[in-house]
């Protein structure tokens, strides 16, 4: 066997698979895909026939989502372990099939270089107060500002961290934005692309040391889950959830008159499953008045993935996933299915947008930032109040 997915299995315990079948059962991915079935995959390679892993397309459906995880007796880490199969599979040309024509793989990798210098903060508006070069609180932003691009016929991006400047100046913080900040390199990492990785967390280390931010706030799940696992700083590393949460628990605040409705949430997978905040994100919500925070039936530990993972397994089954995920919501009788990650907002706006979409299951997918700053008065239909 090939020794790093020898090594992977001994971390990973997937010597101790037990073939119970009860990851097969809980799969987002199996339930929509019979052909697929975590527990096939572990026992390919115990079987020896490793060849036939590295090279088969199963290794890039899995959304590494943790759900098989979570229910496994024998605490087997699949998403770990795909990882690594990931790497050696790249070896032997085996890619998958990247989504949106590999776009925002190709930006992930082109920010890997040293010699270039971006223009990512366009979207900052003249009045919003912030700093470039040092300060306690750094805002981090990740690929928002791409987005913006590749997604403008139905996704604004750049609405996220324009909240979270507002709800920051809002409460008296005028954050640090650096201006040549890196993606963190979480979807390089999880397709295996490791050597893009250590160059994107070895310049955006670099960064935040000169920035000497004591805490730093991310905007998205997956840039919250590998800055704070997958990189070795001594700043505080905190989602936006969890610093409004606490500011709306703590402060008096006057919030704007609005009937909101049902709302609820989606647990994105690396918030929720992989860093176990669950709760940060509904304070917020509860905080707001006029709103009427309602659970789906699946929620908190075992609330599906979105139907997509690092950009990748973009098809008929993952659509079907959001159209599952969509659904859930409608049957709460929800106006807004709030999520608490960038990436989960396009993936499943990008389908309430589609054409084909059935009617019945257009509902507005909005992200908790947005929400929260709108709670407030900083924003309203795009327009950004001073």
């Amino acid at each position: 066997m090939n020794e790093r997915i020898r090594e992977s299995f001994r971390r990973n315990k997937a010597y101790y698979c037990l073939e119970c079948g009860k990851c097969t059962s809980i799969c987002p991915v199996s339930q929509n895909d019979i052909s697929f079935s975590p527990r096939l995959v572990v026992k390919k390679a115990l079987l020896g026939f490793e060849d036939d892993l590295l090279s088969d397309k199963y290794i890039w459906d899995c959304l590494t989502c943790n759900l098989c995880n979570d229910v496994c007796m024998s605490d087997v880490k699949l998403p770990e372990f795909i990882r690594t199969v990931r790497e050696q599979g790249l070896a032997v040309d085996n890619r998958g099939t990247p989504s949106h024509c590999d776009m925002p793989h190709t930006i992930s990798r082109l920010m890997a270089s040293s010699n270039l210098n971006q223009n990512r903060l366009w979207w900052l508006e003249q009045d919003m107060k912030v700093h470039h070069d040092e300060g306690e609180y750094l805002l981090w932003t990740g690929c928002t500002p791409y987005f913006k691009t590749i997604f403008s016929d139905f996704d604004e991006a750049t609405d996220v961290p324009k909240a979270a400047v507002r709800l920051l100046n809002f409460f008296g913080i005028e954050p640090v934005l650096l201006p040549n900040e890196k993606c963190c390199g979480h979807d390089m990492l999880w397709v295996g692309r490791n050597d893009v990785f250590e160059n994107l967390r070895e310049q955006n280390t670099a960064s935040i040391e000169d920035a000497k931010a004591e805490k730093i706030i991310t905007l998205c799940a997956e840039g919250y889950m590998t800055l704070k696992n997958d990189y070795d700083l001594d700043a505080e590393v905190m989602h936006v959830s969890q610093f409004l949460a606490d500011k709306f628990e703590n402060n008096n605040i006057e919030f704007k008159k609005r009937d909101w409705g049902k709302v609820t949430y989606h647990d994105p997978c690396r918030l929720g499953r992989f860093a176990g905040e669950y709760e940060a994100p509904r304070k917020v919500l509860e905080a707001i008045p006029g709103l009427e925070l309602v659970e789906m039936e699946r929620n908190r530990h075992r609330s599906p993935c979105c139907g997509v993972s690092a950009w990748m397994n973009c098809d008929d089954f993952s659509r079907e996933m959001r159209l599952n995920k969509l659904t859930m919501a409608q049957d709460v009788d929800a106006g807004i299915l709030a999520t608490a990650c960038p990436k989960c907002r396009i993936h499943l706006r990008c389908y309430t947008t589609n054409e084909h979409v059935q009617p019945q299951v257009r509902i507005n997918v909005e992200d908790i930032t947005v929400l929260a700053a709108q709670s407030l008065g900083l924003c309203e239909n795009g327009r950004w109040e001073k």
